[in-house]
């Protein structure tokens, strides 16, 4: 009876991922071109609409897992963490998103202390960027403990939540690129360094649990 739930909360957080990420895509080109003039520009709205739907989607099914757990009705390969019981993968999936969300007013506090920088590397939102990764990684290992191998469906949750995962680092080191430019010397290999520590990291997590030799490159 679990495993539906669980596939339904898996594609909720995926889509929720989606979302937000073109939300932080787009809100990086409205800082660039327009400045930062609200806290309730569409971006930061679509952005932080897609994490509260993530994290609801995580909490409630932690919740609903955990209350099972109280009637004496344990779901199979659930474990209990800070007395919240459910999957490895949710449980990642739900502590990531928690980084995420207190990274924001880490932010605002940063802003208001620092003043408006348009800089993903800042200590908040490298932060932010760190939940999202964990989140990314729960989404992975939830995918394989929501479907049997060699499933279409495991197939797809695989390829999606790899894709948001290498997007995650990719967005990363966009930002080394400008440094290369702006500063040259040592910061023209930032992108070259950074992307062969972090990149095959998402490659060889998506390949071993997608055996498919195709699944990499695509």
């Amino acid at each position: 009876m679990e495993a539906p739930r669980r596939r339904a909360a898996l594609w909720g957080m995926l889509a929720a991922k989606l979302w937000g990420g073109w939300g932080v895509t787009w809100d990086i080109q409205w800082h660039l071109l327009i400045g930062r003039d609200s806290f309730w520009i569409p971006p930061h709205l679509m952005t932080y609409s897609g994490v509260a739907v993530g994290a609801a989607v995580a909490l409630v099914t932690l919740a609903r897992e955990t209350w099972l757990t109280l009637k004496g009705r344990r779901p199979p390969a659930s474990v209990r963490c800070l007395g919240l019981v459910g999957t490895r993968g949710m449980h990642l999936a739900w502590w990531g998103i928690l980084i995420t969300i207190l990274a924001a007013p880490i932010d605002d506090l940063w802003h208001r202390l620092f003043g408006l920088d348009v800089t993903l590397w800042s200590p908040p939102h490298l932060l932010g960027l760190l939940g999202s990764q964990v989140n990314s990684a729960g989404c992975l290992l939830l995918a394989t403990e929501a479907y049997p191998a060699g499933s279409r469906a495991r197939s797809a949750a695989v390829l999606l939540g790899g894709a948001l995962f290498f997007g995650g680092f990719h967005l990363l080191l966009g930002t080394s690129v400008l440094w290369a430019y702006e500063q040259g010397g040592l910061a023209f290999f930032y992108y070259a360094i950074l992307g062969a520590l972090f990149l095959p990291m998402t490659l060889l997590a998506v390949a071993r649990l997608e055996p498919a030799r195709w699944t990499p490159a695509l």
